[in-house]
């Protein structure tokens, strides 16, 4: 497969938007959200797709303003039916690609413990946990416990 990893803009909040909220089944983020989310400083929006233009994954990060700037929150998401052609590897190198260019030190998920996928993804990767998180609020009214864990960018 021919996949093409680049930057994500303001044209592409449609697609992504029916992306996350169709195949992934997260609810109801609107392109107009993406649009602002990129906006933000130190975000940065990564899209894998095939020759096509078919979205396969997207991973983004986002400041997260409790480290001054050091650390990143990472989001990834790759299609279902598109698992095993190490879309999420090409997206990760791409990714810590570009947060060590924004100056980051360091990259944290969290992810629902219940997320055997998640949690193997960015263990494979190198992320080591840092805590679990017991009893967080999701949207609906529900909790779950969730896993943070942290990869430090090598320069």
């Amino acid at each position: 497969m021919n996949l093409h990893i680049r930057k994500a803009g303001r044209l592409d909040a449609r697609s992504l938007s029916t992306f996350l909220n169709d195949t992934i089944g997260l609810s109801n983020i609107s392109p107009d959200e993406i649009i602002e989310r990129m906006r933000l400083d130190g975000s940065a929006w990564l899209l894998a797709e095939d020759a096509g233009g078919r979205i396969l994954g997207v991973q983004w990060i986002e400041n997260n303003p409790e480290f001054l700037g050091d650390v990143a929150d990472i989001s990834s998401f790759i299609a279902q039916d598109e698992k095993g052609l190490s879309i999420g590897s090409q997206l990760f190198k791409a990714t810590c690609d570009t947060a060590r260019n924004l100056g980051y030190q360091a990259l944290d998920a969290i992810i629902r413990a219940d997320n055997e996928r998640g949690i193997t993804y960015y263990q494979s990767r190198g992320f080591e946990q840092i805590k679990r998180l017991e009893n967080v609020p999701l949207e609906g009214g529900t909790y779950a416990d969730k896993i943070w864990k942290r990869y430090a960018l090598k320069r």
